[in-house]
């Protein structure tokens, strides 16, 4: 799966399948000519989903054509602050700015 630039949520998508590959990574990495990927870097793009997950679930929810209403928006709304505010308390390594941004807006 490769990202989409009509879909906001495809990189996401893409890196949950790359993670999902797990210790396939190297080798497929070397088939392809590609360096292999640091253990920093996984840690990171795993921390990323962490936090980015809630957000594609809940704009995914609320782009829906069915079960979709107004009424929905601002439960919904809470419940992704309060959830991207336990992550931001965690003590993300990587991504406590990417946490605290999506809190701030």
């Amino acid at each position: 799966m490769s990202p989409c630039p009509t879909r906001w949520n495809s990189k996401l998508d893409a890196v949950k399948r790359l993670l999902e590959l797990g210790d396939n990574i190297g080798p497929i990495g070397e088939e392809l000519g590609k360096p292999k990927l640091k253990q920093v870097e996984v840690d990171f793009l795993e921390e990323y989903v962490t936090v980015m997950e809630p957000l594609a679930v809940v704009l995914g929810q609320l782009q829906g054509d069915r079960h979709c209403c107004y009424r929905m928006l601002v439960p919904m709304l809470t419940q992704l602050r309060y959830k991207l505010s336990l992550l931001a308390a965690d003590n993300l390594t990587y991504c406590n700015p990417l946490a605290t941004s999506l809190l701030s807006t």
